[in-house]
């Protein structure tokens, strides 16, 4: 069986790993809250680690025992088509898919209870959103500029 390669890949610290497979498959690993990163309006000051691959990630894959997606984690990957959250995963960040304007499938998974502000704006290809019943918390402008 063919094995993809690994194009990038790094330690996110304190926290686990993360790799960039050829076929544009982001795998991020780890425990606990994932880490806050900040971005700007214009996409200079981006401090995700895979700042430098972002326009190869076609689809991410978060590990079980994961339990938060962080500010910015996914911030303008323009070509993320779909992000596979685990059940477990209970806070979506702020503007954590923001601008992934290819975004097809709804990620939310039903453990989640709070989603943050801008967190899926301008996901224009987000075209249906489920809502599980035990979110508490959608912040303001969460789903603005989406198409649904």
């Amino acid at each position: 069986m063919y094995q993809q390669a690994i194009l990038a890949e790094g330690v996110i610290e304190n926290f686990g790993a993360w790799s960039l497979r050829e076929d544009g498959l982001l795998q991020i690993t780890g425990s606990g809250r994932m880490p806050d990163w900040e971005s700007d309006s214009d996409a200079v000051c981006l401090t995700t680690p895979w700042r430098d691959v972002l326009d190869r990630i076609k689809a991410v894959t978060i590990s079980d025992g994961i339990t938060t997606i962080g500010n910015s984690a996914f911030w303008n990957c323009n070509r993320l088509m779909y992000a596979d959250i685990p059940k477990g995963v209970t806070e979506i960040g702020q503007s954590a898919f923001a601008e992934c304007e290819n975004l097809r499938y709804d990620p939310i998974p039903d453990t989640v209870k709070a989603i943050g502000m801008f967190a899926f704006r301008s996901c224009k290809s987000l075209t249906e959103v489920h809502i599980p019943q035990g979110v508490t918390e959608i912040r303001l402008h969460t789903f603005e500029g989406c198409e649904y």
